[in-house]
C-alpha cells in the first residue's frame, strides 16, 4: 500500500517537473525572440555619424562608439568610475 502511495508520489513529482521545465523553456523562446527583435532597430543615421559622449561643459567630445548601446554601457562604466558625473550618448557627424 504504501509503495503504491509512494510510486504515485514520485510520477506526479516527476511529471510536474517535467511540465515546469516545458512552460520555462517557452518562456525563455519568448524572450529571447522578443529581445531579438528589440535588437533590429533600423538605424536611420548616416554612417559618417558616431555615438559621442562629451566632456561636462560640451566643449570637446570625451569618446566615440560606432553603436549607442556599446556608448551607453562606457558611459556607465565611466560614470561609475568617474564619482557619478553624468555623461549622454549623442549622434554626432565626425568630419
Amino acid at each position: 500500500m504504501t509503495q503504491k502511495i509512494i510510486a504515485k508520489f514520485t510520477y506526479l513529482k516527476v511529471l510536474l517537473t517535467v511540465l515546469i521545465l516545458i512552460f520555462l523553456t517557452y518562456q525563455n523562446q519568448i524572450i529571447a525572440k522578443e529581445n531579438k527583435n528589440s535588437n533590429k532597430t533600423s538605424s536611420k543615421l548616416s554612417s559618417d555619424i558616431l555615438w559621442c559622449g562629451s566632456s561636462d561643459n560640451n566643449t570637446y567630445l570625451d569618446f566615440c562608439f560606432s553603436k549607442e548601446k556599446i556608448c551607453k554601457n562606457f558611459a556607465l562604466k565611466r560614470r561609475e568610475t568617474n564619482g557619478g558625473k553624468l555623461i549622454l550618448c549623442r549622434p554626432t557627424k565626425i568630419k
